[in-house]
């Protein structure tokens, strides 16, 4: 199992992440290529070497062509992210997630709906690059866990686009509601609202798991210098002698009789939308004979409000049942193949340390039948024989770094 490690020693922010990822050894031209599959007008992401405090780390500045105050509104940005057809629909579902989680944080401060926020500093199109190449960046490295280590924060007032506020900035703080946070003696913004929504987003364990063993330790440097502390993101990757992670994940469980397919339909997508691991309906007969729909869905503990907002207000149940259970899930690395077709990227879960599945990325396999005419099945096994003479020449696919 892979675990991610944060520790904002000087701070963080969406840069921050990134090139804390790609200090780690995640190719940025990898994520850049994905990237563009956004409408980003003139994107450009230059990677070089900096340091803070004498600590040598990876400095990165994303660029785009857009305003930098330009304001965006969710459903825009929604659009954006839905747009991504080859993406993963694991690094969709959490970009989602986590532009989701800054509206509603918004929207409470604001007094707003969520649907009509601006987006100002994190609807800038370099912010949108920074959300979105932090999660490509994640899945590349086959990461199944992260944590982060208590989030330093600082004093006085920042400037921003409503103005001077106290820093840190109130979306920050209720950003981190329920994590552990250090406040320092630093007159600057150390921890930005589109960091702390990532972090708490990707954030899925408490601590590097007891016994792991160091991999590889990144450092992401950023732009402010002066300050007491070095302006520096640490991110370690471990790995642990567990071949498969076992995680506790809450199922909630509802039956409805009289919801339309329609409504189960958005039901299921929304839900998928804001997080949940798994979301799906079975038909079920219930008392008196009636033909009803179950609802199921797997997620996080910490979603469990949104989930059940979803369910309460999309469907018409009156209960949901609530259980804990516990899942195991094999170690996963992301590799691009070549074929005959074209770059396919695929997935390989590895069972005390031998692949054991091998799954192209169904999106690039549909996308490349359609340029070549021929059968998704046969670039699906091109890619799945190309994936297994990889692992037969070099023992595994290469990981990133």
């Amino acid at each position: 199992m892979r675990h991610l490690h944060f520790e904002a020693i000087g701070g963080a922010s969406g840069d921050m992440i990134l090139a804390a990822l790609v200090d780690l050894g995640v190719d940025l031209s990898r994520v850049e290529d994905r990237l563009r599959e956004l409408p980003l007008a003139g994107l450009s992401i230059a990677k070089e070497d900096a340091a803070a405090g004498g600590v040598r780390g990876t400095r990165i500045r994303v660029r785009t062509a857009a305003a930098p105050s330009t304001a965006r509104h969710l459903p825009e940005i929604r659009e954006m992210i839905h747009g991504a057809d080859s993406w993963s629909q694991g690094v969709r579902q959490t970009a989602l997630a986590v532009f989701d989680r800054l509206a509603e944080v918004e929207a409470r401060i604001h007094g707003v709906e969520k649907e009509k926020i601006h987006f100002h500093e994190v609807g800038a199109l370099d912010s949108i690059a920074d959300i979105c190449g932090c999660l490509l960046g994640v899945e590349l490295l086959g990461i199944s866990r992260v944590s982060v280590a208590p989030l330093p924060l600082g004093r006085g007032t920042v400037q921003c686009a409503h103005g001077i506020l106290p820093n840190p900035a109130p979306a920050t703080l209720e950003l981190l509601r329920g994590h552990p946070v250090v406040y320092v003696p630093e007159e600057y913004e150390t921890v930005t609202p589109t960091a702390a929504a990532l972090l708490m987003t990707l954030k899925n364990a408490d601590a590097p798991p007891s016994g792991a063993a160091v991999l590889r330790v990144g450092y992401g440097i950023g732009t402010h210098e002066g300050g007491h502390r070095p302006n520096l993101l640490r991110a370690v990757l471990l790995e642990s002698d567990e071949a498969e992670s076992s995680e506790y994940c809450l199922l909630l469980e509802t039956s409805v009789d009289d919801t339309t397919p329609e409504l189960l339909g958005v039901t299921i997508g929304r839900l998928l939308e804001a997080g949940a691991l798994d979301a799906y309906a079975l038909p079920i007969v219930m008392k008196k004979q009636r033909p009803a729909a179950e609802i199921r869905v797997i997620c996080d503990p910490g979603l469990r409000e949104k989930m059940l907002e979803i369910l309460f207000t999309e469907t018409t149940t009156l209960g949901v049942r609530e259980s804990f259970l516990r899942r195991s899930v094999l170690h996963r690395s992301i590799e691009e193949v070549s074929t005959e077709f074209g770059a396919i990227r695929v997935k390989v879960g590895y069972f005390h340390g031998h692949p054991v599945t091998i799954s192209p990325e169904m999106e690039d396999c549909r996308r490349l039948a359609r340029d070549h005419n021929v059968a998704v099945r046969k670039v699906f096994e091109a890619a799945q024989s190309a994936a297994r003479r990889k692992i037969a020449e070099g023992g595994k696919c290469q990981e990133a770094g």
